[in-house]
């Protein structure tokens, strides 16, 4: 997302939530993680990602390998700050959760779900989107732990997509403790392009332009 989209949604956010902000700031959750992560430990899935690795792609991956229905929790307490219901996206169609989950001064700290689940192109003309699998509204304030939507997965290419956003750069949601990393299982380095992935990180290099610790 370019700064100026960023910004776009910031405007949207401040004027969809009047005088709700999230509580927390930045520094909160990079000192105190969240150890709700965004789907079941018990699904089967693996997680991967990150700027820097060869097959780059800003953010990080929650795949799963096996087609049916998974629970999505807000990670941490938040409000809702874009919903779309259906986007194409090549062959197949996704939909869009965001959150506010933080500020970092002034600027609104935001968790971004971009959730595909290979099921065609549902945004194509007489598709009927995502809707029912969203279970929430803009606006709404959020707990962490709460069930936010649900994910029909039906192709093997099926993921999550997440990441954080502030102040018009992509960052990395490093916003969990060990617990969850060890929970999540693969970070594995063959699932993108032979690279190494960080230990205990959704990425493979922390740069500091994508390290969430800046925003401190």
């Amino acid at each position: 997302m370019k700064k100026k989209n960023f910004l776009f949604l910031s405007a949207l956010f401040l004027s969809s939530c009047g005088s709700k902000f999230p509580k927390a700031k930045i520094s909160d959750l990079v000192t105190n993680p969240s150890a709700t992560f965004l789907t079941d430990a018990s699904n089967s899935y693996s997680v991967y990602g990150g700027y820097n690795c060869s097959c780059a792609h800003p953010g990080a991956h929650a795949n799963f390998s096996v087609a049916g229905t998974y629970n999505v929790y807000a990670v941490t307490d938040g409000i809702v700050a874009q919903i779309e219901d259906c986007r194409t996206a090549g062959q197949n169609a996704k939909y869009n959760i965001v959150l506010a989950i933080a500020m970092s001064g002034s600027i609104p700290v935001l968790f971004e779900y971009s959730v595909e689940p290979f099921a065609g192109s549902s945004c194509s003309s007489g598709g009927v989107g995502f809707s029912e699998q969203i279970l929430v509204k803009r606006g709404a304030e959020v707990k962490k732990g709460d069930l936010i939507a649900r994910m029909v997965a039906v192709g093997s290419g099926a993921h999550i997509h997440f990441n954080l956003k502030a102040d018009g750069a992509t960052l990395c949601p490093e916003i969990f403790p060990t617990s969850v990393f060890a929970q999540t299982g693969a970070l594995s380095s063959a699932t993108c392009g032979g690279d190494t992935i960080l230990a205990n990180t959704f990425c493979h290099s922390v740069t500091s332009s994508e390290d969430p610790n800046r925003l401190k």
